[in-house]
């Protein structure tokens, strides 16, 4: 693949678009090369927001319709029904047609919700804080609020860093259930599986198992696609994951 924006598809979420940018096609350089979308990369600003316009584009959408969020590694969802940018929010909500909801991410999980016949779709970003947190079972609860059963809500878990490349030391692996879990060679250390945890915890708040779609893609072992903040020890650029209802 030599794209800017990697696309997911849904099985049956019509006027749905989803996908997540790669580090192809931008205009960034050196550790950032060469499609930043972070404005907290550390890199200029002026190339980050060049970026997210081709980002828009490549999306079908204006860009003064995107909604961005400073996030904080937490479980705060806002319910928008307007384009801007959102402090200390890790995930969005929205009924509203033709808003395009993104997280940034390089290594954490891109959860993208979808009930097209309800009118709902919803992004939130999954570190093993927020993960630990529950952000996305709160997303399925936020979405069981509006709607009758979670029967047609679909969901898809983008590129992350995967158990090959997540290890943990003790204090976080004691938050994680023992089952998503295994030895690392490093003695205290754990293999953690973020997208197993999220994919369970999803089915236990009551969405169907064949409605959860894991893209199965590891940021760490993709560094021709993907940024990845571990990899590339803090210094390097971000992806950013958008769902938009049109």
């Amino acid at each position: 693949m030599s794209k800017p924006v990697f696309s997911f598809s849904f099985s049956d979420q019509p006027g749905v678009t989803a996908g997540i940018s790669t580090r192809i096609g931008g205009h960034s350089t050196g550790p950032y090369s060469a499609f930043n979308l972070g404005l907290s990369s550390g890199e200029d600003k002026e190339t980050v927001h060049r970026n997210r316009r081709i980002f828009a584009e490549e999306m079908g959408i204006d860009p003064d319709r995107m909604v961005f969020g400073f996030q904080c590694h937490g479980s705060e969802i806002a319910t928008v029904s307007a384009p801007g940018e959102f402090m200390n929010v890790d995930g969005f909500l929205t009924e509203e047609r033709g808003l395009l909801l993104n997280v940034s991410v390089a290594d954490c999980f891109p959860v993208l919700f979808s009930d097209s016949p309800g009118g709902l779709t919803g992004a939130v970003h999954c570190g093993w804080r927020g993960t630990v947190a529950g952000i996305h079972k709160k997303m399925a609860g936020e979405f069981s609020k509006r709607l009758k059963n979670l029967s047609r809500t679909e969901v898809i878990i983008g590129p992350g860093i995967r158990h090959c490349h997540f290890e943990v030391g003790r204090d976080v692996a004691e938050k994680i259930p023992e089952k998503f879990l295994s030895r690392a060679g490093t003695d205290g250390k754990f293999w953690a599986d973020l997208p197993g945890l999220i994919r369970s915890d999803l089915i236990a708040e009551g969405v169907s198992e064949k409605n959860i779609h894991d893209s199965g893609i590891c940021t760490y072992c993709r560094e021709d696609l993907f940024y990845s903040y571990r990899r590339d020890q803090g210094v390097t650029g971000r992806m950013m994951a958008g769902i938009l209802r049109v």
